[in-house]
């Protein structure tokens, strides 16, 4: 139907392929997908957010975003294949967040390169809520 989907979001984050598998599923789908970040919107949780149609934050909600982190195991070849891989498929993955965020790509990576922290209100200033609910 029409009638929005509300998500609610208190997280720490998580795997990247099963927030991807969440961020396909939104784009699926007609309705709208409003969320709201009650207390945390971290890594994958803040990535999961710049996706929604509407973005609301409560008044001391934080987020966060940063680079991804992973490990490998195993013989080189394999490693240096996988690593190769990796980072196309998170630079892809960068350039959409940056054009969620209407920011400039490099300006987005020095950003979260040492993690980028955010109260609400540098939230909103970016854009990565659209209202601060404090009522």
């Amino acid at each position: 139907g029409d009638d929005p989907i509300w998500m609610r979001i208190n997280s720490p984050g998580g795997s990247v392929d099963a927030g991807l598998i969440v961020v396909d599923t939104m784009k699926t789908v007609a309705a709208p997908i409003h969320c709201i970040v009650e207390s945390s919107a971290y890594s994958m949780a803040a990535i999961l957010l710049t996706f929604c149609d509407k973005k609301y934050g409560m008044e001391h909600a934080t987020f966060m975003l940063h680079e991804a982190s992973y490990g490998t195991q195993g013989e080189d070849p394999q490693n240096r294949s996988k690593l190769d891989f990796l980072t196309k498929y998170l630079d892809a993955l960068h350039v959409e967040i940056a054009k969620n965020l209407k920011m400039d790509l490099k300006k987005y990576r020095a950003r979260i390169r040492d993690a980028w922290w955010m109260l609400a209100d540098e939230a909103k200033s970016i854009g990565l809520i659209d209202e601060i609910i404090a009522r």
